[in-house]
C-alpha cells in the first residue's frame, strides 16, 4: 500500500460518532479549512458592511457599529451551520447533547451568559453606542467597541478600561453623550470675606464669556453657594457641548480667573487667624470700571437693588471702545442691543456728511435691528473712549419684561422713527390713536416679536 492509501485511510478513520453521523480526522480538517475560509469572508463583509455600506448611507458610528457587530454574530453562527452540515454531522442528533451543554453552561458559565445576553441589549437598544461619552465608577472615557462579553473604554489618558456589558445594564451609568450633548459645569470659587459680590460676578462672567467652548445659551450664571469659615463661596456654572473637554476648559478658565482676580485685586483667601479693624470701602474707592456702578448712574437702573443689578450683569456683558470704534455699521444685521455707560458716540447715515446725532450716557441704539430683524438703519462711531453695556437678541426679550421703565423709553425712541417703524409693519401713517395708545400698541408688539 502506498503513502497516499495509507494517508487516505488514516484520514478516514472514524474518530467519534455523533448520532448516525461518523466523525474523522478527514471531517476535522475540512470543517477547519471550511471554518477559515468562511471566517475571512465573514470579516471582509463585515468590514465592507461598517466601512463603506453604512458610511455611505449615512448611518452614525454608534448604530454603525451595532449593526456591523449584530451581522457577524449571525454570519458566525451561519458557518458554524455550513461546516457541520459540511463534514455529514446530522444537527438533529445534536439535540439532546445541547440540552446537556446549555445545562452545564447555565450553571457554570452565568456571568458569561449575562455579559452576552446584556452585550446583545446594549447593541439593540443603545443606551451607549461606540463614540459615546460615559462615566462609570469614576472612570470618564468614550466607548470604543462593544462586544460580546465586554465593552472597551478609553478613557480622557488613553487607557483602555474593559468593562463587562452586564455591569454597564445593572449600574447606573452617566452617558454624557445621550440625544444632547450639551451639558452644565460646577466650577466652586471661593474668596475672601470682604469682596464685593457684584464686583466677583463681573469678573467671573467676564472670564466665561472669553471662552468659546462655553455656550453663550443658556448664559453664564454666578451662584452664591454659602459663607464658608473664612471664605465666601460661588459657583461659575456655565454650559458647554464639549464634555470630554471639561477638565481642560476648567483648567483655562481658572487661570484666567487668576488673572482677572489679580488685576481687579481680589483675595483668594487661605486658612489663617487675624485679627483686625475693618473699615468699610466707600463708594468713591471703587474702581472706575465698576459695572454695578455705571450702570447705577443710568437714570434707568438708578434705584436697582443689589439683586436687581446682579440680575442685570448675567444677560449683559461690558464692552469698551476707543476714539474710532465702529460699533454697528449701516446695512449689516445686528444681533445685539447697546447700552451706552460712559462716552460720546457718533451716529451717521450713508448720503450725509455730518452726523445726525450724538448719543452719550443712557442713550441706546441697535435696538430696531434687534427686534424687527431688519438691517441696521445707521452707523453708530466711538467719538472717545467709553464703555458699553450689551445685550443680545436672546437676552434682550427677558430685559423688556423685567425693565417696564425701559420699555417705555424704548417704545418712546421707537414711536419718533415713524418712517422705519411704518416700514416694519408696526405703524400705519394713518394711525388715528392718541399718543399714549400708540406706545402702548408699539410696545406690545416690541414684546411680541
Amino acid at each position: 500500500m502506498d503513502l497516499f492509501d495509507r494517508l487516505e485511510q488514516w484520514t478516514s478513520t472514524p474518530l467519534l460518532r455523533l448520532g448516525s453521523s461518523q466523525i474523522s480526522l478527514g471531517s476535522l480538517i475540512l470543517l477547519a479549512v471550511l471554518a477559515g475560509l468562511l471566517l475571512y469572508l465573514m470579516r471582509q463583509m463585515n468590514r465592507w458592511l461598517r466601512e463603506i455600506v453604512l458610511v455611505r448611507l449615512g448611518v452614525e458610528r454608534g448604530p454603525r457599529e451595532a449593526i456591523a457587530t449584530i451581522t457577524s454574530y449571525l454570519l458566525t453562527s451561519l458557518i458554524l451551520i455550513i461546516g457541520l452540515q459540511a463534514i455529514g454531522v446530522d444537527l438533529s442528533s445534536l439535540t439532546v447533547l445541547a440540552g446537556v451543554l446549555g445545562l452545564g453552561l447555565s450553571l457554570g458559565l452565568q456571568r458569561l451568559a449575562a455579559s452576552f445576553f446584556s452585550g446583545i441589549t446594549l447593541l439593540i437598544e443603545q443606551p451607549i453606542k461606540v463614540g459615546d461619552l460615559v462615566s462609570l465608577d469614576g472612570v470618564l472615557g468614550t466607548v470604543e467597541k462593544i462586544s460580546f462579553r465586554a465593552t472597551a473604554v478609553r478613557t480622557l489618558d488613553h487607557v483602555h478600561v474593559i468593562v463587562p456589558n452586564d455591569r454597564l445594564v445593572d449600574s447606573n451609568i452617566i452617558n454624557w453623550s445621550y440625544q444632547n450633548t450639551a451639558s452644565r459645569v460646577h466650577l466652586p470659587i471661593s474668596v475672601a470675606y470682604g469682596t464685593d459680590p457684584l464686583w466677583l460676578t463681573d469678573a467671573l462672567l467676564t472670564v466665561a464669556r472669553q471662552d468659546s467652548r462655553v455656550l453663550t445659551q443658556p448664559a453664564p450664571t454666578v451662584w452664591f453657594r454659602s459663607f464658608g469659615d473664612s471664605t465666601l463661596n460661588f459657583e461659575l456654572l456655565f454650559w458647554t457641548d464639549r464634555p470630554e473637554l471639561i477638565e481642560p476648559i476648567k483648567s483655562d478658565l481658572n487661570f484666567r480667573i487668576a488673572s482677572e482676580f489679580e488685576r481687579r485685586e481680589i483675595q483668594i483667601p487661605f486658612p489663617q487667624l487675624v485679627l483686625h479693624r475693618h473699615r468699610s470701602v466707600t463708594t468713591s474707592e471703587l474702581p472706575d470700571d465698576y459695572l454695578p456702578s455705571l450702570l447705577r448712574r443710568v437714570d434707568l437702573f438708578r434705584d436697582y437693588d443689589d439683586s436687581q443689578i446682579r440680575w442685570l450683569i448675567e444677560k449683559g456683558r461690558r464692552r469698551t471702545c476707543v476714539v474710532g470704534d465702529v460699533l454697528c455699521r449701516e446695512g449689516e444685521l445686528g444681533e445685539e442691543f447697546y447700552l451706552i455707560l460712559n462716552g460720546r458716540f457718533s451716529v451717521q447715515v450713508k448720503g450725509r456728511e455730518e452726523a445726525i446725532a450724538t448719543l452719550e450716557s443712557g442713550n441706546f441704539f441697535g435696538e430696531l435691528a434687534v427686534m424687527l430683524d431688519i438691517p441696521r438703519t445707521a452707523t453708530v462711531v466711538a467719538l472717545e473712549p467709553g464703555t458699553l453695556f450689551v445685550v443680545d437678541r436672546n437676552n434682550l426679550r427677558h430685559l423688556l419684561e423685567r425693565c417696564p421703565n425701559l420699555s417705555q423709553v424704548m417704545a418712546e425712541q421707537l414711536a419718533q422713527r415713524q418712517q422705519v417703524l411704518t416700514n416694519a409693519g408696526l405703524l400705519t401713517p394713518t394711525a388715528n390713536q392718541s399718543r399714549p395708545d400708540q406706545l402702548r400698541g408699539i410696545l406690545r408688539r416690541v414684546l411680541r416679536l
